[in-house]
């Protein structure tokens, strides 16, 4: 992972990734992070852009990153 982001523990694993609770190396905010464990942008692309275009509701998570971990997978970083 980035030094934008420890990760803290393994919260699920899906078909193309995992989601981890993650904490920011800034702000110390809780975060989750899905990473995808191919190393390719994929589906986390596309999701990362509808992430980015949706209003925050109780529901719907917001995105705060995209990116690629030191290791070059793809990432999505959001609300916990």
């Amino acid at each position: 992972m980035e030094s934008k982001y420890t990760l803290v523990s393994l919260i699920g694993r899906g078909t193309h990734g995992d989601v981890w609770h993650a904490r920011s190396t800034s702000s110390g905010k809780d975060v989750a992070i899905k990473m995808e464990r191919s190393g390719g942008l994929g589906s986390l692309k596309y999701e990362a852009r509808v992430l980015s275009t949706l209003k925050h509701t109780k529901h719907t998570p917001s995105m705060y990153g995209f990116g690629r971990a030191a290791d070059g997978r793809a990432y999505v970083a959001m609300t916990l």
